[in-house]
């Protein structure tokens, strides 16, 4: 198994009938800075929510930190991330 410090398979989170991400795989590996760009209503902000542990998705799973936990406790390790919204 690879060293992901961010992974997600498969998410996708919907508001109703509105489906704001819609099944979204990445790998990001520890040291790297990445950036989500897009235009407005792409969901960006949706995805960093459901990465932070802010949002539950709808399906699909995760791992933050190699550690595959309920995404309402992944707020433990993020003091090992960061998140700049701009």
């Amino acid at each position: 198994m690879d060293n992901y410090c961010i992974e997600l398979n498969h998410v996708t989170k919907r508001f109703g009938n509105f489906t704001a991400v819609n099944d979204i795989s990445l790998q990001l590996t520890p040291g790297k800075v990445y950036g989500i760009v897009g235009p407005n209503g792409a969901g960006k902000s949706t995805t960093m929510s459901l990465i932070m542990g802010t949002l539950m998705p709808t399906s699909g799973n995760g791992t933050v930190m190699a550690a595959q936990k309920p995404w309402h406790i992944w707020v433990i390790h993020l003091s090992l991330l960061a998140f700049i919204m701009i």
